[in-house]
């Protein structure tokens, strides 16, 4: 092949090119972030799934935490602030709406679609060896992929039920 002036202008045109269409395809990335930055409801939404997440984070290393995921042979067990996590849940359904400072813990066990559930009282007292809570406690145990809990109860600082949900009839 020969080499010219009209080979290295045309290898020049190609990256010239390439050049111009990243940058288009990056503008064209910034404005759409730009744009759904800008809404209000994606930046709430963003907001609550980063509190939601930092707070389940949290609760993994919670006291307690890794106590109860060995008591219940939970695949993911959390310890997590009742009022931090109702505050959530406010900001989803009513704005916010402020409310009581809740006092209490909530403790949570998931465990494999195929494995059995732990007993509540199991993870309570494991709970209670390990934190030593000083407030009411909730302990809700799970298997992936089920619709309702196998077990949600609510215990004192020193472990002693002092609710029993009874299951619901289909």
């Amino acid at each position: 092949m020969p080499e010219g002036p009209s080979h290295a202008k045309r290898g020049r045109g190609i990256v010239t090119w390439l050049v111009v269409a990243g940058t288009i395809l990056f503008l064209g990335f910034v404005a759409v972030v730009g744009v759904l930055v800008s809404n209000p409801k994606v930046r709430k939404f963003v907001s609550l799934a980063s509190k939601s997440h930092d707070l389940a984070t949290a609760g993994e290393s919670a006291p307690g935490a890794a106590e109860v995921r060995l008591a219940g042979k939970c695949q993911v067990a959390t310890v997590e602030d009742l009022d931090e996590a109702a505050a959530i849940d406010r900001e989803i359904e009513d704005g916010g709406a402020p409310s009581t400072k809740l006092e209490g813990k909530i403790v949570v066990c998931i465990v494999g679609a195929l494995a059995d559930p732990p007993a509540c009282d199991a993870l309570a007292n494991a709970y209670v060896d390990a934190a030593h809570p000083t407030t009411l406690f909730f302990v809700g145990v799970k298997k992936m992929g089920a619709e309702d809990m196998a077990c949600n109860e609510t215990y004192d600082a020193l472990g002693n039920r002092i609710s029993k949900k009874k299951k619901k009839k289909k």
